[in-house]
């Protein structure tokens, strides 16, 4: 998706395992990433898509045609809090609303926690992302030492190997014909 979107995918992901902290899926969250992508190629080719009456309701132009997929997650997180905190049945009236753009219960509970909330939750995957790219390094690192010495050792045991070659062969020889005189000889204790 993240190839698609143009969003790096690390960014994707964060707000898909922020959805995910916050209660929702992660794939829920990316299912209503296509879906914004689904909406937004309809709009721009034939100038309106089913979302556009909705939208209109959230409070929003024709500019949410135009932006990444993350800017209009964000953006809905904000419209949703502006009709929830609406007099009467505001929630309940900005969770239909998000429903009828075909986002899923899960994500609309993660959206419904609002824009704060929902920066919130992305910082603390951020957080996450940066000790896991700094061990990722780290373990990178370690393992092309380990490949090294691994090479340094086989490079050590052929030269080893090549260089006592000759005395090996001669100790071989050695062990050879003392095996074969005791083979010869009697033993005394018999």
């Amino acid at each position: 998706i993240g190839l698609k979107t143009g969003n790096a995918a690390r960014e994707l992901k964060k707000y898909a395992n922020a959805a995910e902290a916050a209660g929702g899926s992660s794939e829920g969250l990316l299912e209503t990433v296509q879906k914004i992508q689904q909406q937004q190629y309809q709009f721009r080719t034939r100038g309106d898509t089913e979302w556009v009456p909705i939208m209109k309701a959230l409070g929003f132009g024709t500019d949410w045609a135009m932006k990444n997929e993350i800017a209009v997650i964000e953006d809905l997180a904000v419209a949703f809090e502006r009709v929830k905190n609406m007099p009467g049945q505001g929630r309940p009236i900005a969770n239909q609303l998000g429903l009828d753009l075909g986002i899923d219960q899960n994500t609309m509970n993660f959206l419904l926690k609002g824009p704060a909330a929902i920066k919130e939750y992305v910082a603390k995957q951020e957080a996450l992302t940066r000790g896991y790219d700094q061990t990722a390094a780290a373990a990178e690192k370690l393992r092309e030492r380990w490949v090294y010495l691994k090479q340094q050792a086989e490079s050590l045991t052929l030269t080893l190997l090549t260089q006592l070659q000759g005395p090996l062969t001669q100790l071989a020889d050695w062990l050879t014909k003392i095996s074969r005189i005791g083979r010869r000889t009697p033993s005394p204790l018999l």
